[in-house]
């Protein structure tokens, strides 16, 4: 698909047997809704609006922008070519695998849980709050910025090469 654009509360369900290539995909709508079951590639960036729910494998080459009120819930396999930016005041959930080329930034006012995988090959640019129950694992460095604090529960894993913390890291068994 040459271009797609999710406008006002339009809605698109890719199925599990499905496999579809953007090379440009808005979700302009706040009340738009993306939910992926199948297998997706998106030539560039993606900057979804509305609610963004990923239980299949979607893959960029650019990056992925959470941004504004983005609802996201990923129980699939998130394959980010370059940044994830999470800038939603939204919850935001991942029961699945996240893997980003470059850097994964979490730089907003909400609260995300991870109960299963985040893998920034670059580096994991902490700015919220965390509330980790899985495994995050950064190639390079973690820095956990000002007040800002990461919610190791029972089990739960960091692993970095080199940590740089201006906030917290608290387990919470």
């Amino acid at each position: 698909v040459q271009n797609a654009s999710l406008n006002g509360s339009a809605k698109l369900i890719i199925t599990r047997t499905a496999s579809v290539t953007f090379s440009n995909l808005n979700t302009n709508g706040s009340s738009s809704e993306f939910v992926n079951y199948g297998t997706v590639a998106i030539n560039g960036s993606f900057s979804p609006k509305g609610t963004f729910t990923n239980e299949g494998t979607l893959s960029t080459t650019g990056d992925l922008d959470l941004n504004s009120q983005t609802i996201f819930k990923n129980f699939g396999v998130l394959n980010i070519g370059a940044t994830m930016n999470v800038n939603t005041s939204s919850d935001a959930l991942n029961n699945g695998s996240i893997i980003t080329a470059q850097h994964f930034q979490l730089n907003s006012n909400n609260k995300f849980t991870n109960n299963c995988f985040i893998w920034a090959k670059g580096n994991y640019n902490h700015n919220s709050d965390m509330f980790n129950y899985g495994l995050i694992k950064v190639n390079n460095t973690t820095t956990v910025n000002g007040n800002d604090v990461i919610n190791m529960y029972n089990g739960a894993m960091l692993t970095t090469r080199d940590l740089k913390l201006n906030g917290e890291i608290v387990g919470v068994g």
